[in-house]
């Protein structure tokens, strides 16, 4: 049901990015803005992941995705990376090499943090011995990973007539990857089983 609602609001975005509701400053249907659809779905769907987590039987791996998934939800939600990014953007110069990644994405201040948790949930994976439950995590994975990809392509079209598709692209993969985590968490849990 959750990819049916992540499907109708990329749809949504195609079709009404434009418009905007109740005098708005902004659009609720375009997906690279603050207060969309998209970003209440994804806050949601991180919010419940991470509730699960912290719900169910604790293990570090449990907790540490806990922890990230509620670091999502309130990233999605307030957009902490891009004021982190906007800070660091202030502080270095652009000049140097640093100063033009921070420029160009705010992937690359968070490079080793993403990979740090990225290969976390990588050896989770592993270690997985259900093969349902590991073909859901490497999924949701690899889908987080196509995300920051998005991201960076996408970042570098801004301002031109495709950047709207990119978008519609990098986050929709992004919903359907937090939806793919959000099963793993609750077939995992034991929390919802008889």
């Amino acid at each position: 049901m959750l990819f049916i609602v992540a499907a109708i609001i990329v749809l949504l975005h195609f079709l009404f990015h434009p418009v905007r509701l109740f005098g708005m400053d902004t659009s609720i249907f375009y997906m690279d803005e603050k207060v969309t659809l998209t970003a209440w779905f994804t806050t949601v769907v991180y919010f419940f992941a991470a509730a699960i987590a912290f719900l169910s039987p604790r293990n570090l791996p449990r907790v540490g995705m806990g922890i990230f998934f509620l670091l999502l939800s309130l990233d999605e939600y307030f957009e902490i990376h891009e004021y982190i990014n906007t800070l660091l953007k202030t502080i270095v110069a652009k000049e140097t090499l640093a100063g033009s990644l921070f420029h160009f994405s705010w992937i690359f201040p968070f490079a080793i943090l993403i990979g740090a948790i990225l290969l976390s949930f990588f050896l989770v994976a592993k270690q997985e011995t259900n093969k349902h439950l590991k073909k859901l995590l490497f999924t949701g994975l690899v889908g987080f990973g196509f995300v920051l990809v998005m991201e960076l392509v996408g970042g570098a079209t801004y301002g031109l007539p495709i950047y709207v598709t990119m978008v519609g692209v990098e986050e929709g993969l992004e919903m359907v990857s937090a939806v793919v985590f959000l099963r793993y968490m609750i077939q995992s849990s034991k929390l919802f089983t008889a």
